[in-house]
């Protein structure tokens, strides 16, 4: 039920940024994407790149201008990073964390969570006894699923202990 949101997933929406306020990448980066790193040799080339509005990739004739900056968003997979730094792009801190060039990268993040819907009421394989764990990443980088349940029941289990001590407590 997860989605990472990593600035290869979220792309177009921070290349979208980028578009409509150029400022934002100094002179260091460029809002395309690459399918590979070009280089001096690649000028008057044709190379495949990505915009904003793409989900596939088309030739763009290599210039001057795209070799000298490095794409906003680089790397694959959970490598991905962000203006060279970050590896998300939801978030609600960050605000002075700076890319290289002096560039902050506070503009390109979104507080914005995913939200979705799943009627779990008709699931004949959910018991009164089953439990839905809500948790960033930070919880999921740190712990596994099996660390999150034995901390989960040594808790439930300390609250039950002690509902059951307190009940039992003379009352002055």
């Amino acid at each position: 039920m997860s989605t990472d949101f990593t600035p290869e997933t979220d792309r177009q929406r921070v290349q979208a940024i980028a578009f409509m306020q150029p400022q934002l990448l100094g002179d260091f980066f460029g809002r395309l994407q690459f399918q590979r790193r070009i280089r001096n040799k690649d000028i008057g080339q044709p190379v495949l790149c990505r915009d904003k509005h793409m989900t596939g990739w088309a030739y763009k004739i290599v210039e001057d201008e795209d070799v000298k900056r490095m794409p906003m968003v680089q790397g694959e997979g959970k490598r991905a990073r962000l203006l060279a730094t970050i590896a998300t792009t939801r978030g609600f801190g960050d605000n002075d964390l700076e890319a290289p060039g002096g560039l902050f990268i506070k503009p390109f993040l979104t507080p914005m969570p995913e939200i979705r819907l799943c009627d779990l009421t008709d699931d004949e394989s959910l018991s009164d006894d089953d439990v839905l764990i809500l948790a960033t990443d930070g919880l999921w980088e740190r712990l596994t699923n099996e660390e999150v349940w034995l901390a989960l029941c040594s808790h439930s289990l300390l609250i039950w202990w002690l509902s059951a001590v307190i009940a039992f407590l003379p009352i002055n």
